[in-house]
């Protein structure tokens, strides 16, 4: 379900971070923003992981709608 998918990778993520690894490229995501995942790719982004998100699918735009993980701004 889009429930578990959406649950491993943020285990995925989690993973990436311990293992301290350089990049994390993930081709995935959707419209609906998550406090966790964001707080999730920002300790990522902390720990100097590159962190690299595909920003939409079907020539959307997201400037109209945000696409996450891409969209969010940590700064």
């Amino acid at each position: 379900t889009g429930t578990m998918n959406f649950s491993r990778a943020l285990r995925a993520f989690e993973i990436a971070i311990e293992h301290r690894v350089d990049i994390i490229n993930f081709s995935g995501g959707g419209s609906e923003a998550s406090d966790l995942e964001r707080t999730i790719l920002k300790k990522a982004r902390d720990a100097g992981i590159l962190v690299v998100a595909a920003s939409g699918n079907n020539g959307m735009s997201i400037d109209r709608q945000g696409f996450y993980p891409a969209s969010y701004d940590f700064d």
